[in-house]
Order: C-alpha cells, then structure tokens, then sequence
C-alpha cells in the first residue's frame, strides 16, 4: 500500500476542478463524519467503473477505506445509466484516543486531501440521552429554488410544529430565498443551517460526455439525505425529511411532537415512522405578489385533498431517528443499524394513516394517477396560528430593501418539469440528470441564481 509521501500533498481546495477529464478517475468526498469511536464514516461519490482503492491517513493509522454502495445496487436499478453513484466510506478498529481533527485521503490520482472530522459520536455525560433539538427538518438538495412564497408556507408550518433546527442542503437558489431563509435565521428561534452541496467539480471545457455531473441522479440526492442524517445524530431527536411544499397534518388534538413521542414509547425500538401521502391541491393567491408580507394563508383554509393515500412507497414521507439510521431513501426503508448489545436492527414502523399522513401541496399535475378528491378545512385553525406567527416576526425583524421581491412563478418551472417528466420516461436509456434540462431550457439565462461554491473534495 501506497505510504502519504508528503511531497505529493496537495491542498485540493485551491484547485477548482481535477486535472484530467476522465471523470472515473476521480473520487469525490463531501464529508467525513466520526460515528464512534472505532468508526469514520464518509460521503463518497465516484463512477461504478472507479475501481482504485481509496486508502487513509489518520493519526498513526493507515489503511484503505471500504466503500460500500448507499443503494440497494450500483448503478441505481431505476436509473442504471447514471453511473456516478454514492458511496459510504467505512474506517474501522479505531480507538478513542485516535483523535485527529483532519482525515487524509488519497487515491491513484495522486492529488490528497485533508478533509475536516465532524464528530456526531454520543455525548458520554449520562446515560440519559437528551437532544439540543427535538425536532428538525432534513431538506435533499435544493436546485433552481426561486418559489419564496412557498419557503413562507414551510417555515411557518415545522416552527408551528416545534421544530428547532433546519439543515438547507443546496446546490442553487434565488436572492429573494437566500434572504427570506436568512431573515428566518434572526426572525425565529429556529437554528437553520445551511450546507453547500454543490455539483462535482469540472474543467469548463469538459462536453457532456466527460462531465460527471451528467452521470448522476438529481445531485445524488440519496447521499444527501444520509449525510445530513448522519450529521443530525444526537443533536435532534426526530428528523423529518419532506419537501419544501409538504405538511405533515396529526389528527386530534396531538401535535406533531406529541404523536413522534407516542410512536416511540409504543416501538421502542423504531428507527424511523413512514407516513403515506397524499396530494392536496389550493387555490392560491401568492402565485403573484409584490413582497414576502403580502403573504396570504387563506388558501390553507379551504383546499381538496385526495380521499385516499398513495400507497407505498408513492411520495411516502420519513421521521427518523438518525443515530439508528445507516442506510436511506427519500421514501423506503433501507438498513437501520443494529441494536447495541444485541443482534437484532433498529425496525420500521408505518403510521396509521387514519392517525397521520402527508399533504403534498404539488403546484404540478400529478403523473401516477388521478384520485377522487374531497374539500377539507383540518387547516383552518392551524394556518390561522401561522398567519398569526408570520405577522409577531415581522414586527421584530425587517426584510432586505435593497432586493426587488416581486415574485412570479416562472416558466422554467414548467419546463423544467416537462423535461423532467421526459426524463423519468426514458430513464433506463439515458441517466436522469439536471444538467441536460438546464442546458435544453437555459435556466441560468432566465433565472439569476446563487449557485453553491465547490463543496466536493477530489482525490
């Protein structure tokens, strides 16, 4: 095995993309995160033909990092031409005074990396384990987000709820939403964090054929929501992973919290609660306003929602417990972790959807089917107490007057969806991907977007 000569350092931060164009060459890392303290585990994205080993430097220890596929199979079975695929990066048989603050990793690229330890390992002041956070919000990797008024309806609905930390994962969004989500930084209590998940790394001069971010699904969203579950554990309790535009509704008197709570005393043993969807459709008066306080909750008031849930795993939403967690999907079950001191795993607990189910307010056509829909108002007390909310923060805090906040919702949008749609049709012939639709429809042209620095180490 190959020894971390030195002299072959290199600080790859400084350079902006890998030398070469052979895009299964390169390993790309996200994060490293430190479980335990036997354990290191990564996020790894690299090309299922990357077949060189990814070897380590940690303290005194060497040795080579063990990548195992997040999904059930690499390539993905519902998308096998995307060929880029996550990774979990396992180091074993550490000790507790194995302590390093820097993991260095290397490959036959020769290019090194020191990338920054996150330690998520349980606190050891009691048995007792109490959270910072009981309640929090997971959201996969954002792109072309530009929809503020929605991110209006989201905040309002998880702070209602009790939730107390955010993890914005990222890849693009407007200046009006950058600002909204940093007014709701210091107009709620909320501890909102946003983390950079940006496209891989590429020479500007590489066509489609050799750039990688052509060969992934939808950023590898999967890997995005086990990184910030990883990142979650034993700093919250319940981690929910929706969508910008989904609710969770309790029936009865219980909230949110209070029904998790429930759930966990009657399974101890829970790893996560799936809540089956379904669709809810509102006449909205926010397709078009002028300023983020012009915001209207009345649409929430009266809305049709579909009678029936899907089944699963149509759009079915997640809670989890994220330190039980080891493998995950936006809506199954993966792998649970086993329990300690025993040789069973963490198990999967369905909510009743009598008890409990999403509503998913889709500004799209949904494409699996029509339903029969129904008028319900379970929302008219709640949105009241979110109007409510939304006007006690705006009397503490003032939104930026330097952006123009006039909001329609554009027609990228739209065709964004269309391609998409096309996309999903022909999946199992051509890889599933973002970049081909933002090039077909030229979004960076129609949209002023910030985009998310660089935030992949390549090795």
């Amino acid at each position: 095995m190959d020894s971390f000569d030195k002299t072959w350092s290199i600080d790859n931060q400084t350079l902006a993309y890998p030398p070469t164009d052979d895009i299964r060459q390169y390993m790309y890392i996200r994060s490293a995160f430190r479980v335990s303290d036997e354990e290191i585990r990564l996020s790894v994205v690299k090309d299922v033909n990357n077949t060189n080993s990814l070897t380590y430097s940690y303290g005194r220890k060497q040795g080579r990092v063990a990548l195992e596929c997040h999904q059930p199979t690499c390539p993905d079975y519902w998308s096998p031409p995307c060929t880029i695929n996550g990774y979990i990066g396992r180091i074993w048989s550490l000790h507790a005074d194995d302590n390093d603050a820097f993991l260095t990793l290397k490959s036959k690229s020769g290019i090194v990396a020191r990338v920054k330890i996150e330690d998520v390992r349980k606190p050891t002041e009691s048995q007792n384990q109490t959270y910072p956070h009981t309640l929090g919000v997971c959201l996969q990797p954002m792109y072309y987000v530009t929809d503020y008024p929605m991110l209006i309806q989201f905040f309002e609905f998880w702070l209602n709820e009790g939730a107390t930390k955010f993890y914005f994962y990222w890849e693009s969004m407007s200046p009006q939403v950058r600002a909204l989500i940093k007014w709701y930084q210091s107009a709620s209590k909320a501890e909102i964090e946003l983390i950079p998940w940006s496209r891989l790394p590429v020479s500007p001069n590489a066509d489609m054929e050799n750039n990688p971010n052509a060969y992934w699904f939808r950023l590898e969203v999967f890997l995005g929501i086990f990184d910030c579950l990883v990142r979650a554990r034993y700093n919250v309790k319940y981690v929910a992973q929706t969508d910008l535009d989904e609710t969770i509704f309790v029936n009865g008197s219980q909230s949110l919290i209070q029904y998790l709570e429930f759930m966990n005393e009657k399974h101890r043993d829970a790893v996560d609660v799936h809540f089956l969807s379904r669709m809810a459709y509102i006449e909205s008066s926010n397709k078009q306003v002028s300023h983020p306080f012009e915001f209207s909750f009345d649409a929430y008031k009266k809305f049709s929602v579909n009678k029936k849930a899907f089944g699963k795993p149509y759009y079915t939403k997640i809670v989890h417990r994220p330190e039980r967690n080891f493998k995950v999907h936006i809506h199954k079950s993966q792998i649970p972790e086993a329990i300690p001191g025993s040789h069973k795993h963490y198990t999967h607990v369905d909510a009743s959807p009598q008890e409990a189910s999403v509503f998913h307010f889709r500004r799209f056509t949904d494409k699996i089917g029509r339903q029969r829909k129904v008028n319900t108002t379970l929302f008219a007390n709640t949105s009241k107490a979110w109007e409510t909310n939304f006007k006690k923060r705006q009397l503490t805090k003032h939104l930026s007057k330097t952006i123009d906040w006039t909001y329609t919702l554009p027609k990228f949008t739209h065709d964004l969806e269309v391609c998409r749609n096309k996309q999903a049709d022909t999946r199992f012939e051509k890889c599933h991907n973002l970049l081909a639709c933002e090039e077909k429809i030229g979004i960076d042209t129609l949209a002023s977007l910030i985009r998310a620095n660089n935030s992949w180490y390549f090795v």
